[in-house]
């Protein structure tokens, strides 16, 4: 196992590997699986879990399967296998420095939030179907879809 290495992980990943209709299922249970070999600790933020009870409160809808408590089970297995990226006064300075520096306006406030979460966390990577949403940040991180996750491992 890498010593320090560490991911974060975005909501659709989470999203995907629990939504079993979902075409990306496959791809984010397999890169999922693959990360114990390549990173020794997983990362989320506030924000993510906030994201996922929002979609997949929605899918279970749409299902006429609402069920809070596979909600909650869910969200507290995420919280017992990855670390919290919390956000403090420090933090949403550079949250703003970061939209500034990258042009960054509306809905992609809630990327550039992620990234700032990640860099005042050492995490330099994240694992995303939506590495478009990303693209404006590669500078300061290390993009990578779910499909490339079995070739990083395999180097």
């Amino acid at each position: 196992m890498p010593t320090g290495k560490k991911i974060f992980i975005d909501t659709n990943i989470l999203v995907h590997a629990n939504v079993l209709h979902s075409s990306f299922n496959q791809d984010a249970r397999v890169a999922l699986r693959a990360l114990p070999d390549l990173y020794d600790s997983y990362w989320i933020n506030r924000q993510v879990t906030h994201e996922y009870l929002k979609v997949m409160s929605l899918e279970m809808r749409k299902a006429n399967r609402l069920d809070y408590s596979i909600l909650r089970r869910e969200v507290n297995d995420f919280l017992q296998i990855m670390k919290i990226a919390e956000t403090s006064d420090a933090k949403i300075a550079r949250h703003l420095t970061l939209m500034e520096e990258t042009s960054t306006s509306g809905r992609q406030i809630y990327d550039a939030n992620i990234v700032t979460t990640m860099l005042a966390n050492d995490v330099d990577s994240i694992l995303t179907h939506n590495v478009s949403d990303f693209k404006r940040f590669e500078h300061l991180i290390t993009l990578l879809p779910p499909a490339l996750v079995p070739l990083v491992g395999s180097k």
